[in-house]
């Protein structure tokens, strides 16, 4: 019996033994202090805007800071952007929102956005939106709360792109690391506390432009375990649970109906990044064997219970931009070992993957190991902090590794940024993958202000980029917020993420 299989054992049993105290304790000293306790999957890595390189760093950094503009569900809204105006396809002006505050009391005035820009398209800075910046030709500003954008070529993704907070150029230039350890931002939470893999612990911000969060502290828990997570949960050391594709404690959360529920369906998906510069994974024949040789239909049905379908492309069937016409490599057995020995490995060879240290992946993870030994492969499974995935990834220090994708509000986000040649860290997030005719159509789709033309374009490069095999999609699943009944609005958004749980969330009395 594999070490997962027994902590899940263990997970069962103790679910039994506490099947008689299912009720959720009333958390009455946090309801009357007004504190929420959050408990999700990843820890952030990076509480300065603009250096975060995951979800999980997006998702703090909208409650500390404030932007532009920001993205949500129903598309780009005004943040501290009050107004603005594109005159021409490369000049945006934007007019600012008088009085809004930073958190140490300084206002925040178009030379903070300024600084805030500047510093992400600094090489020196080395930040992981540098490459996305690049097409800025200079920014200017007129008065205290006016600032120009002038752009060298059009760029269509750009205002979709300004939702990286701002952050205060006195403090910055005065504090560089504290900007990540100690951050002050404009957003509704003032930061108090991180403890990393711990706890983040945020507190209301009285003079927040929007109004203050009805919340008067949030405490953040990264619980990978979504077992661990459910069971705080359950006893009421917890108030609300943000989770992907539910394990059986969350079906039986939701089956209850003891508990106010919100699924944002197809939002996520888990892939496996392939190091395509290693051999024998540089060789296309060989990935489109390992992905031929996985069932993503039993990760679906068996390690997400039927809560999520198999995953093809990297843009998200929520986004309008994806393509369903792609080849998915259905399982196919005969298919994958007759790639093999085309590749001269009819034998077989051995694998590192590197599974991101929580119940489920490390699951898929064991599953995977099963399904590709069936083909000849040997995956030696080496499960990791987050921490260590993100800078193995950033380093090419691994042959495979897991890790979940979240959604962008365009699908440059996600497929530049991933898959053009120029974007190899430190500039972007490339794991090593070169295609000029990707590279053409990626190019030509940022350029194009013409969205029926930008999804003809990204859905070419969608059908190549999964033919070429650089990441495997695995799954795409729905995210929920569960939480307690007496915890009103805890609502997510998959482009505004925490946002919306944090200014609108409330203890009903």
């Amino acid at each position: 019996m594999s070490r997962f299989v027994k902590l899940m054992a263990s997970a069962f049993i103790f679910v039994a033994l506490l099947s008689a105290h299912m009720a959720q304790a009333q958390p009455a000293g946090r309801v009357a202090r007004g504190e929420v306790v959050l408990g999700h999957k990843d820890d952030a890595q990076s509480l300065d805007p603009r250096r975060g390189r995951i979800t999980p760093d997006r998702r703090l950094t909208t409650l500390i800071y404030s932007s532009l503009v920001r993205a949500t569900a129903k598309g780009i809204v005004s943040d501290i952007a009050e107004r603005w105006e594109t005159p021409s396809p490369t000049t945006y002006i934007f007019h600012l929102r008088r009085g809004v505050r930073f958190h140490d009391g300084t206002e925040l005035t178009a030379e903070d956005v300024k600084y805030t820009y500047d510093t992400i398209r600094d090489p020196a800075f080395a930040s992981p939106d540098l490459s996305t910046f690049r097409v800025i030709r200079n920014i200017t500003t007129d008065g205290k709360y006016e600032v120009r954008f002038e752009l060298s070529a059009s760029f269509a993704p750009f205002l979709s792109e300004l939702i990286r907070g701002i952050v205060p150029k006195a403090y910055a230039e005065a504090n560089p690391a504290n900007v990540n350890l100690r951050p002050i931002g404009s957003g509704p939470f003032k930061f108090v506390e991180w403890i990393p893999n711990t706890r983040i612990v945020l507190e209301a911000n009285p003079d927040y432009y929007g109004g203050a969060p009805k919340i008067r502290r949030l405490t953040l828990l990264p619980i990978p375990d979504t077992t661990v997570r459910m069971l705080q949960f359950e006893t009421g050391e917890i108030d609300a649970v943000f989770s992907f594709a539910p394990s059986s404690q969350i079906l039986r959360a939701i089956a209850s109906k003891k508990y106010n529920v919100q699924e944002v369906p197809g939002s996520t998906a888990n892939f496996i990044q392939l190091n395509i510069n290693r051999p024998p994974l540089n060789d296309r024949r060989v990935r489109q064997a390992i992905a031929y040789a996985i069932d993503r239909r039993q990760i679906a049905r068996f390690i997400y219970l039927g809560m999520s379908v198999p995953g093809s492309s990297p843009v998200l069937p929520s986004s309008p931009f994806f393509e369903r016409d792609t080849d998915p490599m259905t399982y196919n057995e005969q298919r994958a070992r007759a790639l093999l020995k085309e590749a001269g490995l009819e034998k077989g060879f051995t694998v590192e993957l590197e599974p991101v240290a929580d119940l489920e992946r490390q699951q898929y993870s064991e599953l995977i190991q099963r399904q590709l030994a069936r083909v000849g492969i040997n995956v030696v499974l080496k499960p990791r902090e987050a921490a260590t995935i993100v800078r193995d990834w950033v380093t090419a220090n691994y042959d495979m590794i897991t890790f979940g994708l979240g959604n962008a509000p365009d699908p440059d986000s996600i497929l530049y940024r991933r898959f053009h040649s120029s974007q190899f860290p430190p500039a972007g997030v490339n794991a090593g993958y070169r295609n000029p005719e990707v590279d053409r159509l990626l190019e030509q789709a940022r350029a194009s202000l013409d969205q029926a033309a930008r999804k003809r374009l990204y859905s070419q490069a969608q059908k190549i980029i999964v033919s070429d095999v650089p990441i495997i999609i695995l799954n795409y699943g729905p995210e929920h917020i569960i939480a307690h009944q007496r915890l009103k609005d805890a609502t997510y958004d998959p482009f505004s993420l925490f946002f919306d749980l944090g200014t609108k969330a409330f203890w009903a009395r």
